[in-house]
């Protein structure tokens, strides 16, 4: 049953980074189009920038869902281990940059929050009250 629920756990986190992912790369880009056109008005990096994100947000979404699972968390804690992926994450989005405009704030942010959001709905969605009951030894 472990096993079962440690596959779920990271199944559902990176599932729900990847879709994060693309989400935050993709509205990134479109929003520093500014008059429409993408990246210097060629539109087809806006697919590229998506699988990015999708590759990016489901590594990171991964590692929360291993986290989720290996700590047996429930709500709170789930929301804190995401909360900490996402600091993480956004610190090392803010090292390689090495700028700190609107746009790199605004992604490090949502990259907290996203992390926040994928930590809790992760945990709530594998966790089970009898777990808990099997981990203290109570019947």
């Amino acid at each position: 049953m472990a096993m079962k629920k440690f596959l779920t756990s990271t199944l559902v986190g990176a599932f729900l980074g990847a879709l994060e992912g693309g989400v935050i790369f993709g509205a990134v880009l479109i929003r520093e189009s500014g008059d429409g056109f993408v990246i210097g008005g060629v539109g087809d990096w806006i697919i590229l920038i998506f699988i990015m994100g999708l590759i990016y947000g489901g590594i990171a979404g991964a590692i929360i869902g291993v986290l989720v699972a290996l700590l047996n968390a429930r709500g709170s804690i789930g929301l804190a281990v995401g909360i900490a992926v996402g600091l993480v994450a956004a610190e090392v989005l803010v090292m390689s940059t090495l700028s700190l405009d609107v746009i790199a704030v605004l992604v490090a942010i949502t990259t907290i929050l996203g992390g926040g959001s994928i930590g809790l709905v992760t945990a709530l969605l594998t966790f089970r009250a009898k777990d808990l009951y099997r981990s203290t030894g109570t019947s």
